[in-house]
């Protein structure tokens, strides 16, 4: 909730300087840094918020997870849980929306990590032309 606005912001900056500024092998260095770190910034936001997704699903009061499959880090048992123990209640739908917010948050990680493969691609990609380019003219 805190840094999805400004992801959302991020993204349409990043789509804008994209679609109608100097490609990326072209701006500035000091540009450059700030983009790709704003990009790490983003990505370690998103890590800690599939951690905290994951946290939530296999330590809520709610049974999302079995027993066995949180014992290798967790010693204490849960609380007892205020909803009632059936299949098909209220806690089953949380659990379900919890498995969606864990995919969601993902793949929005993973996004953020192809389009960090790709900018800094970019730019090794042109430094390696422009630092060929005077060994070329020096033959």
């Amino acid at each position: 909730i805190i840094f999805a606005p400004l992801t959302l912001v991020h993204v349409m900056i990043a789509i804008y300087l994209e679609y109608f500024g100097r490609p990326l092998g072209l701006w500035r260095t000091s540009g450059k840094l700030t983009y790709t770190l704003s990009e790490v910034l983003f990505i370690c936001a998103w890590s800690a918020a599939l951690s905290l997704c994951f946290d939530n699903f296999f330590t809520s009061l709610i049974p999302c997870a079995s027993p066995s499959s949180i014992s290798w880090y967790n010693e204490l048992p849960r609380p007892p849980s205020a909803l009632p123990s059936s299949e098909s209640g209220v806690g089953d739908r949380i659990c379900d929306y919890q498995l969606a917010l864990i995919c969601l948050v993902a793949i929005g990680l993973l996004a953020y990590c192809t389009n960090l493969i790709i900018s800094l691609f970019r730019i090794f990609e042109k430094v390696k032309y422009r630092s060929a380019a005077p060994m070329r003219s020096q033959a």
